[in-house]
């Protein structure tokens, strides 16, 4: 699978913007081109923002149309996985489910070769995204991804808790009643190894749009406030410091004023 693919929060954050703008996805000239029937032109311009401007609506559009063989394109699931896993990493709820859906049925039956290329894609992605200073940081850390029932609590969670995500405050009202189904499924030691990987995710992606919005000294003072090495995390100072966080990405966005 070779694609072009750049990773890049601030490019996300750029289609958050247009997308918040319009109430459409960032991606115009795809949907008129799909409008106007030119499913291979539309594609193409939709693998361009998907790849190259890193939109999460572009991205779960192409992994419908090769999940369900739509728009001019083959059902290949190798490549469904591929761009849902991006809608999803960027925080694109309904990608999130349907990722969930897959992989849940996937492991069910035993589809072991579509999941070990599934692995391979999160290796790959995993290199690509990674500054040298963060792959020094998780260096010890196995890509795994994760297990459907955390996906599916992230999509799950409320919306005014997304605030970080490239993809923004999206949800999915599916979401909730999978994990009912779910919660019968797996054992209570799956389900809380889910809950610390979901958790651990959020992290991760919070830290990464603090890196990219923040200066290096804003950031590392954005860092010991939520992680402190001599005492213990203070509650107020972290939820100042989030707020700060969340001014800046605003101001970015045209949204607010610039934090000081």
């Amino acid at each position: 699978m070779n694609m072009k693919y750049k990773r890049g929060i601030l490019a996300a954050l750029f289609c958050l913007m247009n997308f918040a703008a319009d109430g459409f996805a960032a991606c115009p000239e795809g949907d008129i081109l799909l409008q106007k029937g030119m499913e291979k032109q539309a594609v193409k311009a939709y693998t361009t923002c998907a790849e190259e401007e890193n939109d999460p609506q572009a991205q779960f559009f192409l992994g419908q149309a090769y999940q369900n063989g739509k728009n001019g394109l083959n059902t290949d699931l190798n490549n469904a996985l591929f761009y849902y896993q991006l809608a999803a990493e960027n925080g694109y709820a309904p990608a999130q489910v349907q990722l969930a859906k897959i992989l849940s049925s996937l492991m069910t039956n035993n589809e072991t070769v579509i999941l070990e290329t599934y692995q391979q894609i999160l290796k790959s992605l995993e290199e690509q995204e990674l500054t040298g200073t963060q792959k020094t940081q998780i260096a010890d850390r196995a890509v795994q991804g994760l297990p459907p029932y955390a996906w599916l609590l992230l999509a799950a969670d409320k919306k005014e808790n997304k605030w970080f995500l490239p993809a923004g405050e999206s949800s999915d009202e599916e979401a909730l009643s999978l994990l009912r189904v779910m919660d019968k499924q797996i054992s209570p030691a799956d389900k809380k190894a889910a809950v610390r990987q979901a958790s651990k995710w959020k992290e991760k992606k919070l830290l990464q749009t603090a890196k990219e919005v923040l200066t290096e000294q804003e950031y590392q003072a954005f860092y010991q406030t939520l992680y402190p090495t001599v005492r213990k995390p203070d509650a107020k100072a972290r939820g100042q410091a989030l707020m700060y966080l969340k001014r800046k990405i605003q101001s970015f966005l045209g949204q607010g004023t610039p934090a000081g």
